[in-house]
C-alpha cells in the first residue's frame, strides 16, 4: 500500500517573496506534497490547481534545500555535536580558498598542455618555455591537492567517534560543495523549468496511471514527480572528496544529478515565473519512503498469480501423463539419428556449449541438453568430445556427462579427457575446434548455446566434413548462418524447450505446457479486443486489464 506519510495537508497559503511583483502571475492553489512509487530510491510528488491564466512563458521550478544538517542523523552529545559543527565549518572555510585555486591550476595545466602538443608538433622554439609553464602549473595543482587531502584526513581523525564512525564522505561533500555558492536551494532535475506541452496542457494527476491508477480523484490536478536534484559537480574541483557512485552523471561540467534518498527529510519550494516576474511558494518538508506495494498495479499481480496457477495445473497433469502432447521439434527428433550414424561409422560426436559463461540462459540450456545427449551416447557406446572455452562451464560439463554415464550404468565408458579446456580467446577457440573437425571428422556436430562471429566458421567447417549438424541458439544475428549450414536448427525458445522435450520430466514438461497455454490466452485476448475495436472503438477493456487500475 502506498505510504502517504508525506502528506503535508493542503498548503493553500502563499508566502510570496517580498518585493516580487507577482500579481499578474497565475497562482497555484491547494498545493500538496505526497510520496509516490519509485523503482529506485525515493520520490516526492507536488500537486496543485491553477488559478489565473497560464501561457507558454509560464514556467515552474521545484527546488530542494540540500544544505541539510547532517549532525541530527547521529546520536551525539551536545559537546560532540558542537565539536563536529566547528570542525565541519573550519574544513569548509579552508576548502573555499583551496578548491577554486586547485581547479584553476588544473584547468590552466590542461590548456598549457594543449599548447605544448601543438608546439612540439611544429617544433616551436618556445617549446621548452611552454613545457616549464606546464610543469609549474602541474606542481601547483599537486601542492593544493596534497593540502586538500591533509585537511580531509585531519577532519576525519578529529571527528571519528564510537558513535559516528567514519562520517560518510559523500554526505559531507554534498553539504559543503553544494553550499559553496552560498545558496542552499537547487532545482530538481526532473522539473527544472517545466513548461506546458505543445497543446498547452500541463501534466495532470489523471495522466499518471502508473502512480494513481485509472480515474483518480482530482484527476485534473497538475502533478510533477521529484526524484533527483542537481548540485555543484565535485568533478569541477578534480574529485574534491571521493570517487562518485556509478549512478552519478558527470556529463554536465558544472552540476551533477543526485537521487533522493529514502527516509531523508527534504525542504521544498515551488517557483512560478513569467518573464522577469517570479513568485516563490514554500512547501515545507517531506520525507520519501520506500513503497513496498503499489495498489494501482494489483491487476498485474492477478495476472501473475493466474499464470502461475496455469503452470502448476499443467505440472500436475504432466505428472499424471508424462506423454502429454508437445509440438514436434524436428531437430531433437534427429538426435538419435545423428548419434546412431556416428556409432555406425565409429566416429565421435562433437558438442559445443556456446561461448558465453554459465550465467547465460542459453548456456544453461545447452548444459541441460548435453546431459540428455550424453545418456544416448552412453547407450550407443560412442565417443563424446566437448571442447570448452570457459573453465566454469568445463567443470559443470564434466560433472553432467559423468552423471549421465553413471545413470546409464556405464561409468567405465566415461572419458574425462574428452571434455577439455581450449582457450578463452574467441577465435583461438574457433580455430582449435575447426582443427578438431578436420582431423577427427566427427559424424555429428551439436552447436548449442550462444554464439558470435565464429558461428559461420564453425558450421561451415563442420558441413565440409560431411557431419550431421544440429544447432540451437537464441542469438538472432547468428540464426541465418546456422539455418543455411546445419541440417536442423532450434530457433529461440526451442532451445529452452529441448530439455523438457528430451527428458519428459514432469516439472519441465508442465512448465513448458503452462507457458504455451498462457501465451495462447494472451493471443485470444488480443484477437477478441481487435474484434471489439472493429465494432466499437470505446470498448477498450483489455487496456483496463493490463494497465494500472
Amino acid at each position: 500500500m502506498r505510504s502517504y506519510v508525506l502528506l503535508l495537508g493542503l498548503l493553500t497559503f502563499m508566502l510570496v517573496v517580498p518585493g516580487m511583483a507577482a500579481a499578474a502571475l497565475p497562482v497555484p492553489t491547494e498545493i500538496e506534497v505526497i510520496d509516490v512509487p519509485n523503482d529506485d530510491g525515493a520520490s516526492l510528488g507536488v500537486l496543485w490547481f491553477w488559478r489565473g491564466e497560464t501561457s507558454e512563458d509560464t514556467r515552474v521550478t521545484i527546488e530542494i534545500e540540500v544544505a541539510r544538517d547532517i549532525i541530527d542523523e547521529y546520536a551525539l552529545t551536545v559537546d560532540e555535536a558542537d565539536k563536529l559543527q566547528r570542525e565541519r565549518e573550519a574544513l569548509r572555510g579552508k576548502l573555499e580558498s583551496i578548491l577554486p585555486a586547485m581547479y584553476e591550476a588544473l584547468q590552466a595545466a590542461g590548456e598549457i598542455q594543449a599548447r605544448l602538443q601543438v608546439a612540439e608538433a611544429n617544433k616551436d622554439p618556445d617549446t621548452n618555455q611552454i613545457r616549464r609553464e606546464y610543469w609549474s602549473r602541474q606542481r601547483e595543482y599537486n601542492r593544493l591537492h596534497a593540502q586538500r587531502e591533509k585537511l580531509w584526513e585531519g577532519f576525519l581523525s578529529r571527528t571519528t567517534t564510537h558513535k559516528t564512525g567514519y562520517l560518510d564522505r559523500q554526505q559531507t561533500a554534498d553539504y559543503i560543495v553544494a553550499t559553496l555558492n552560498n545558496s542552499p536551494w537547487v532545482a530538481c532535475s526532473d522539473v527544472e523549468d517545466a513548461k506546458v506541452d505543445m497543446d498547452g496542457n500541463w501534466p495532470t494527476k489523471g495522466e499518471q496511471t502508473g502512480y494513481f491508477g485509472q480515474d483518480p480523484p482530482e484527476a485534473d490536478k497538475v502533478f510533477y514527480k521529484v526524484s533527483s536534484f542537481r548540485v555543484l559537480n565535485p568533478a569541477k574541483f578534480a574529485g574534491t572528496f571521493t570517487d562518485a557512485p556509478d549512478d552519478i552523471d558527470y556529463s554536465a561540467p558544472e552540476k551533477i544529478q543526485l537521487k533522493l534518498h529514502p527516509n531523508t527529510a527534504y525542504n521544498l519550494r515551488l517557483v512560478v515565473s513569467e518573464g522577469d516576474e517570479q513568485a516563490i511558494y514554500e512547501l515545507g518538508g517531506g520525507t520519501g519512503r520506500v513503497n513496498f506495494f503499489n495498489v494501482s498495479l494489483v491487476n498485474n499481480l492477478i495476472f501473475a498469480v493466474g499464470f502461475g496457477i496455469i503452470i502448476l495445473v499443467a505440472i500436475m497433469l504432466a505428472r499424471r501423463n508424462p506423454n502429454m502432447f508437445i509440438r514436434r521439434i524436428s531437430g531433437l527428433e534427429a538426435v538419435d539419428e545423428a548419434i546412431g550414424r556416428a556409432t555406425e561409422m565409429g566416429k565421435p560426436v562433437l558438442y559445443l556449449c556456446g561461448l558465453d559463461p554459465l550465467s547465460t540462459l542459453s548456456t544453461l540450456a545447452a548444459i541441460n541438453i548435453l546431459g540428455r545427449v550424453a545418456r544416448r551416447i552412453a547407450d550407443y557406446d560412442s565417443d563424446l568430445v566437448v571442447p570448452q572455452r570457459d573453465p566454469v562451464v568445463l567443470t559443470v560439463a564434466q560433472e553432467v556427462v559423468r552423471e549421465a554415464y553413471i545413470d546409464q550404468g556405464r561409468p567405465d565408458a566415461y572419458k574425462e579427457d574428452n571434455i577439455f579446456f581450449v582457450t578463452d580467446d574467441q577465435f583461438s577457440f574457433t580455430a582449435t575446434t575447426c582443427a578438431i573437425m578436420m582431423r577427427d571428422k566427427p559424424a555429428a556436430n551439436f552447436f548449442m548455446g550462444y554464439y558470435y562471429a565464429e558461428s559461420l566458421l564453425l558450421a561451415e567447417t563442420g558441413a565440409a566434413t560431411g557431419a550431421i549438424q544440429i544447432a540451437g541458439t537464441d542469438a538472432l544475428h547468428q540464426l541465418p548462418f546456422f539455418i543455411t549450414t546445419c541440417d536442423y536448427t532450434l530457433i529461440g525458445e526451442e532451445l529452452y524447450a529441448a530439455s523438457a522435450y528430451l527428458s519428459r520430466e514432469p516439472l519441465l514438461l508442465g512448465s513448458l505446457k503452462g507457458q504455451d497455454l498462457g501465451k495462447a490466452l494472451i493471443m485470444l485476448l488480443i484477437v477478441v479486443q481487435s474484434l471489439l475495436f472493429a465494432i466499437n472503438a470505446d470498448w477498450n477493456w483489455l487496456k483496463m486489464l493490463v494497465e494500472p487500475l
